[in-house]
C-alpha cells in the first residue's frame, strides 16, 4: 500500500524526496518491494538504503545529494530508526516531501529521544505504520496520532486529555454513574470522527475471504510401541520412591493466624 503510495505521488511529481525509516530486520524487504514495484513503473528513481555499515563520509554524501537535488531528481531513502539517532543533524535539514515510520509505536512514549528526534524531522506529509495504536492506551494513541499530524488533529496533549481520555477513562470506571457512561459514549464517537480522516485501518473483514481460508485441518494420530529403553526408564520410574512421594502426598494447609 505505502509502496503504490509513493509511485502514485511520484508519477504525479507530488513527491521527490521520501524518507523511509523501519528497523533493521525489515529494511530488505522494504528495499526488495521499492524496487521490484515503484522502479518497475518509476525508473529514475533512486531507492538508497543507508546503513551502519557505511562510513559516515559515505552516508553525508549520499544525504548531502538529497539535500542538493533540489526538486530536479526523485529519491527514497531507507534507514533504521537507530541510525537516524546518529545522523539527525545531516537528516533534519532536508525538508523531505513524505516521511514514512514503520514500527510508528516506537515513538508511543513522547519523553523517549527516538520520540524526541522524530519531530525534529521537517516534512509536509507523514505516515506513520503500527500494527497496534487501537490497542495503546490514549496517551499513547495520542502520541501517535500528534507526530503524524504534527498536532493538528488533537492539539496538545492536555486538550486531548480533557475533551476525550478523561471522560472515557471515568466512564469505564466499574462504578461509573450513567451520566459518566453517557459523556464517555458521547467521547468515544467525537474521537472516532475526529480521526477516522487520518486512519485507515486494514481488517480482516475487509480482506478477500478466498486468501484467509486455511486448507482443513488433518489429525493423523499413530499408535507405536515404547522402545526397550522408554520401557525400562519407565519401569523405574513408576517403581521408584520419588514415584510413591507423588503419588501419595498431600496438599499442605497453612494454619490461618488468630487476631487476638
Amino acid at each position: 500500500q505505502v509502496t503504490s503510495f509513493l509511485a502514485g505521488t511520484m508519477m504525479v511529481d507530488r513527491l521527490y524526496t521520501s524518507l523511509v525509516l523501519a528497523p533493521k530486520s525489515v529494511i530488505p524487504s522494504w528495499e526488495r518491494e521499492l524496487n521490484n514495484n515503484l522502479k518497475a513503473h518509476l525508473p529514475e528513481v533512486q531507492v538508497v538504503v543507508i546503513d551502519a555499515n557505511m562510513k559516515k563520509k559515505q552516508r553525508t554524501t549520499l544525504l548531502g545529494a538529497v539535500e542538493a537535488s533540489n526538486r530536479r531528481s526523485k529519491h527514497i531513502i531507507i534507514m533504521t530508526h537507530h541510525l537516524l539517532l546518529t545522523m539527525i543533524e545531516e537528516v533534519e535539514r532536508i525538508c523531505w516531501d513524505c516521511v514514512v515510520l514503520d514500527e510508528g509505536h516506537i515513538i508511543k512514549n513522547t519523553t523517549t529521544k527516538m520520540s524526541q528526534t522524530m519531530h525534529q524531522l521537517r516534512s509536509p506529509f507523514r505516515l506513520l505504520l503500527s500494527g497496534t495504536p487501537i490497542q495503546n492506551d490514549l496517551k499513547e494513541f495520542w502520541a501517535l496520532v500528534n507526530w503524524a499530524t504534527q498536532g493538528s488533529r488533537f492539539g496538545r496533549e492536555a486538550d486531548f486529555r480533557k475533551t476525550f481520555a478523561d471522560p472515557i477513562l471515568r466512564g469505564q470506571d466499574p462504578s461509573a454513574g450513567e451520566r459518566s457512561r453517557a459523556l464517555a459514549a458521547e467521547a468515544r464517537l467525537s474521537l472516532i470522527r475526529v480521526i477516522r480522516p487520518v486512519l485507515l485501518r486494514r481488517k480482516k473483514a475487509d480482506q478477500r475471504q478466498k486468501e484467509l481460508q486455511l486448507p482443513e485441518k488433518k489429525e493423523l494420530v499413530l499408535w507405536i510401541r515404547l522402545s526397550t529403553k522408554q520401557r525400562q526408564q519407565y519401569y523405574e520410574y513408576v517403581h521408584s520412591r520419588r514415584y510413591e512421594e507423588v503419588m501419595h502426598q498431600t496438599t499442605r494447609r497453612i494454619p490461618s493466624s488468630s487476631t487476638a
